[in-house]
């Protein structure tokens, strides 16, 4: 009896044993400049100068938990520079200081979540990359918080999901990039005082945009540029110049699709709060068709001072929505609107 108690024993601290030294492993000081093909977990702040980026991955199914601690660096460097691997994921910490926080190129299935980006050119940069995760986390006083890209005719950036971030004093919050760019969904994130877009659309079709909350955007709340068959409901834009703007300009500067226009976008069941325009389609350059058949229908447009201006390029557009204290509900300068 005691020598099978003994044995149990002595396995049982075996196993122990392995599960601290496994522990440990992914746990190892994290040098500037690794190269990461495992699962690693920081132990303390890590501040990067030289090189080219702090840490890179260069593997499958890695995760890097940053585990409550800070990277940080110059804009010099990336902060976690992944390229060409799947199913990656930075988690649990605070990165400042680089041009870009997590920078991932053909990647597909990333997830960062539970992060604080800060003092940025770019909180989250990803070219190529499809079926990202990014949730909970914060983008402070960075130029770009969130960049999806597409930026090869082969090749997509589809069905990321931007979920329950917050957002506050960037130059952009969210931005959608490039023919190919498709089937994203951003959803219930808290965009506050950027000083030009809190979301926008460039050469992205077919995006999903429900539950936020953009308040004080120094341009417009939401623009889409060059973008079709997106459905926006149910956010609440507050307070700017414009709350959203649907327009084709040809220097939208990504990957360009076959047709420079703005069609069949759905905005619907959204508030529009105190904006010098609350709607604004097309910018007038010619009255040639560039923004049409959009459909604008069942918002709130309230207390701003005009609430849907069509301008020449606006075509057979649609409208009926209710406008409460703004001075001028609608100016049409387009052709064969509705409202």
């Amino acid at each position: 009896m005691r020598n099978s108690l003994m044995i149990k024993y002595t396995k049982s601290l075996c196993f122990i044993v392995l599960i601290v030294f496994s522990y440990m492993q992914n746990a190892w000081a994290v040098e500037c400049g690794d190269i990461v093909t495992s699962d690693v977990v920081l132990t303390e702040d890590l501040h990067c100068a030289t090189g080219y980026a702090a840490l890179e991955v260069f593997a499958n199914d890695v995760t890097i938990d940053l585990n409550g601690f800070t990277l940080s660096g110059t804009s010099e460097l990336a902060g976690v520079l992944m390229n060409g691997f799947d199913n990656l994921t930075v988690k649990n910490g605070s990165i400042y200081g680089f041009y870009a926080g997590v920078n991932a190129n053909q990647t597909n299935t990333l997830k960062v979540q539970n992060m604080t980006f800060y003092e940025l050119g770019f909180g989250i940069t990803s070219n190529v990359v499809n079926g990202g995760i990014l949730k909970n986390n914060a983008f402070i006083r960075t130029d770009f918080g969130v960049l999806i890209k597409n930026s090869d005719a082969l090749t997509t950036a589809n069905t990321n999901r931007i979920h329950n971030n917050e957002f506050f004093e960037n130059q952009i919050g969210i931005d959608v990039c490039g023919n190919h760019a498709d089937d994203n969904f951003i959803s219930d994130n808290l965009i506050w005082k950027t000083s030009e877009y809190g979301i926008r659309l460039r050469q992205a079709e077919s995006t999903r945009i429900t539950g936020n909350h953009i308040l004080e955007s120094g341009e417009s709340a939401i623009l889409l540029n060059e973008s079709s068959y997106s459905a926006i409901s149910h956010n609440t834009l507050r307070s700017g110049k414009k709350g959203l703007s649907i327009v084709s300009n040809a220097t939208a500067s990504c990957l360009a699709g076959d047709d420079a226009i703005s069609f069949k976008n759905r905005f619907r069941s959204n508030y529009v709060l105190e904006f010098e325009t609350g709607v604004q389609l097309g910018l007038g350059f010619d009255g040639s068709p560039s923004v049409f058949k959009n459909n604008v229908t069942l918002n709130k447009i309230y207390d701003d001072e005009t609430g849907i201006l069509f301008e020449s390029d606006a075509h057979e557009n649609t409208t009926g929505n209710g406008f409460q204290g703004t001075i001028t509900p609608i100016i049409d300068y387009g052709t064969g609107n509705i409202h």
